[in-house]
């Protein structure tokens, strides 16, 4: 299913990629066969009614923002007609892709925005789709902390809004407010910060850098958050600025130096020939960590459809009584793994050779 869904994502890419001189023909006749195919797009059933929304909402998860604004230009706002608040709010979440638009076309991009807001009842994720151009403003950006907070009374932000506050706190030189939000969000969500934050965060560098306030404190906070995070550092995007940065620093009293290095499995850096600190659990998150395995692997929801009461209670103090553990394998399992027996036969052999029979 992931891979029919994958394959679908990617011919629809090619083909809007290839949209951007369209006619209002062409256009049309793209809007018809999404239609008649009754193509469903990622959890979205395409009708005449939203064919419009589903084209700009992929010009955007493509990345494609010629062949958005020419979409828009040429098939919704030259037809001159009243645009829904869903239409609008997606053209402004379009206009986030492009920072040099977003600062050319302000006041109609503000104009927008503000008649959005307006709204007796606006949706969460129109409420998004403002902040995702409110925090390219200068003069406007801190107003997304209060539209943060009205979202998250009904719903959880999407990770894509929090970057766009983080990016903006380090593009106007809000740090401290930068990192608390990259540190909540690290703590708090599966995703990762995404490169947008750490090239907005290096920017700051460069411009405290130019003013002479540069600390080395300020690259410590980064290499801090990767390490209290154990996050992988990000894209080559990234890495490429830290470099420039890193070799922008030296000078006749400092002397910074970056290499490229690999780390093998067994942990010994091959370029300084240190070895990683292992990853390091206070008593209180061994003790967590224990209880939440217990409650959800070992006893699970359904455990008494295969194991009676006596069998997990047993179990249990088993567990007690052998603890603390380094490693368990699930030896049942690793058997499977390697071939030669079903999982019955096995359970079967198991239970037969038990001190029990």
């Amino acid at each position: 299913m992931k891979e029919k869904e994958n394959e679908i994502r990617g011919i629809f890419q090619n083909e809007l990629a290839g949209c951007v001189n369209y006619s209002i023909q062409q256009w049309e006749d793209l809007h018809t066969q999404l239609v008649e195919k009754k193509i469903r797009l990622f959890e979205t059933h395409v009708t005449g009614l939203n064919v419009q929304g589903v084209v700009l909402r992929y010009c955007v998860e493509f990345g494609l923002f010629d062949v958005g604004m020419a979409y828009y230009r040429l098939m919704i706002k030259g037809k001159d007609e009243s645009l829904s608040d869903q239409i609008l709010s997606r053209y402004l979440n379009l206009c986030a892709l492009n920072r040099k638009y977003l600062l050319e076309n302000k006041e109609e991009i503000l104009a927008i925005y503000k008649k959005l807001l307006k709204a007796p009842v606006v949706e969460p994720i129109i409420v998004e789709r403002c902040i995702s151009v409110i925090t390219a403003y200068k003069e406007h950006w801190r107003e997304s902390f209060d539209l943060l907070s009205k979202i998250s009374l009904v719903s959880h932000p999407t990770p894509a809004t929090y970057f766009y506050i983080i990016q903006a706190c380090f593009n106007f030189d809000d740090a401290d407010t930068g990192w608390a939000m990259m540190r909540d969000f690290a703590r708090n969500s599966e995703r990762r910060p995404n490169s947008g934050c750490y090239l907005a965060y290096l920017d700051y560098c460069k411009r405290k850098q130019k003013a002479g306030q540069f600390e080395v404190k300020h690259l410590e906070d980064l290499f801090e958050f990767w390490e209290d995070f154990y996050l992988r550092i990000p894209e080559l995007p990234v890495v490429s600025e830290l470099e420039k940065l890193v070799f922008s620093l030296s000078d006749d009293q400092f002397q910074w130096s970056l290499k490229e290095t690999y780390v093998p499995k067994n942990g010994v850096c091959t370029n300084c020939k240190k070895m990683l600190e292992p990853v390091k659990i206070t008593e209180t998150e061994f003790q967590d960590l224990c209880r939440h395995f217990v409650k959800k692997v070992v006893i699970g929801s359904n455990v008494f459809l295969k194991s009676t009461p006596g069998e997990v209670d047993a179990f249990k103090r088993f567990l007690n009584q052998a603890q603390p553990y380094d490693i368990v394998i699930d030896g049942l399992n690793v058997a499977y793994a390697r071939g030669g027996q079903s999982p019955l036969q096995l359970a079967t052999r198991v239970r037969c050779s038990s001190p029990e029979h």
